[in-house]
């Protein structure tokens, strides 16, 4: 059984936007098909949530892989990517895993097939621990890059949560159960809330100063201090559904 998506589902549809520009503070702005990351030798990897697919980049061109099904090398709606050694690491909501893919696009692995239930993003700390946001469990899950659990964080605090980043020596979690985007310490313990006035706050990035917010309700990029005090917002097109921060550009899809 794979997952549908209604078409009612503002913050989990995929939305073309155009015409998308920055203001002078911001980094540039590339919209893509989905969530995206870029290893440290130059290789895109972009997951295609609503296609079950992956686009792989290189020098030499572009690699599409995938399609819908459960067997290694296919997807089912891929909502989260984050490169570690060269290898991508793909967030599955409808398989309830995490998909380790190499740079030719080859399955190397699987992670969390006992332990997720519709997860939804993903993060490497500097310890190059695998946080993953295992959503219908309401918790953060953290895996050794072989694979093992190595301890859950914010059992009991959050709700559903669906975004995820890393900033310091904290986790940013959007969690759109509570309507909040929270900073948790190492520990899971909650520092702050950042921003207010959530709806459907889905997915978090941040360049290590400023954070970076989706809101599936809301056709707008909220830019947010370090306090989480809200400086600046950039209107879309329409909703988006995920933003991330790689190497000096936010994309947003």
């Amino acid at each position: 059984m794979f997952l549908r998506v209604g078409a009612g589902s503002a913050a989990l549809a995929m939305l073309p936007l155009t015409g998308c520009t920055t203001g002078s503070s911001l980094p540039p702005i590339e919209t893509t098909g989905g969530p995206t990351t870029v290893t440290a030798d130059g290789v895109r990897f972009e997951a295609r949530p609503n296609a079950h697919a992956l686009l792989i980049t290189n020098a030499r061109g572009d690699l599409r892989t995938g399609g819908v099904g459960h067997a290694p090398g296919k997807f089912n709606y891929p909502v989260g990517v984050a490169t570690l050694g060269g290898l991508a690491y793909i967030v599955e909501r409808g398989n309830h895993r995490v998909q380790v893919i190499d740079a030719s696009g080859a399955s190397v692995g699987m992670i969390g097939e006992t332990e997720l239930f519709y997860p939804g993003d993903i993060a490497v700390t500097a310890e190059q621990e695998l946080l993953v946001a295992d959503s219908r469990n309401a918790r953060v899950v953290a895996f050794t890059v072989d694979g093992e659990m190595t301890r859950e964080l914010g059992k009991g605090t959050l709700s559903a949560p669906s975004g995820l980043a890393v900033i310091d020596d904290s986790i940013l979690v959007a969690d759109p159960g509570l309507h909040e985007v929270l900073e948790l310490d190492r520990s899971g313990a909650v520092r702050r809330k950042l921003g207010a006035d959530w709806v459907l706050p889905w997915s978090v990035a941040t360049d290590g100063e400023r954070v970076f917010v989706i809101d599936g309700a809301s056709p707008v990029l909220a830019v947010l201090d370090r306090s989480g005090r809200r400086v600046e917002t950039l209107e879309l097109d329409r909703p988006a559904s995920y933003v991330s921060y790689v190497d000096g550009t936010l994309f947003v899809s």
